[in-house]
């Protein structure tokens, strides 16, 4: 299964933003708008499935389907770390004012909060 979503790359305190594609091998960033190629792939446990930016950290949170978010630096693509939280993480939203991410964790019935420090 393959969802469509937007990714933001931050350079330089700009923000770059493009489509991606969240897979099964991994999520697939487009460049940068006005750019043609993929910036980075990157490979990611099993069915990411929703993905989250916070411009202000440079930080992409990916939701997996092993009750997983990966954090990822959103300069490199590289993962800084990954998180276990409720089971199925279905959805994303990063609280722009506090830093803090909200996983929606659809088996589960709960909401996993992530701190601003990852």
């Amino acid at each position: 299964m393959r969802r469509r979503a937007l990714l933001g790359v931050v350079a330089g305190g700009l923000v770059a933003l493009g489509a991606c594609a969240v897979g099964a091998r991994g999520v697939r960033a487009a460049g940068a708008p006005g750019a043609s190629g993929v910036l980075y792939t990157v490979r990611l446990g099993t069915n990411p499935l929703a993905v989250a930016i916070d411009a202000h950290t440079a930080r992409a949170f990916v939701a997996g389907s092993n009750n997983t978010v990966s954090v990822l630096d959103a300069r490199s693509g590289t993962v800084v770390r990954t998180i276990l939280v409720g089971r199925n993480p279905a959805a994303l939203a990063v609280d722009a004012a506090t830093g803090r991410t909200f996983v929606a964790n659809s088996s589960s019935d709960s909401v996993s909060v992530l701190t601003a420090s990852l």
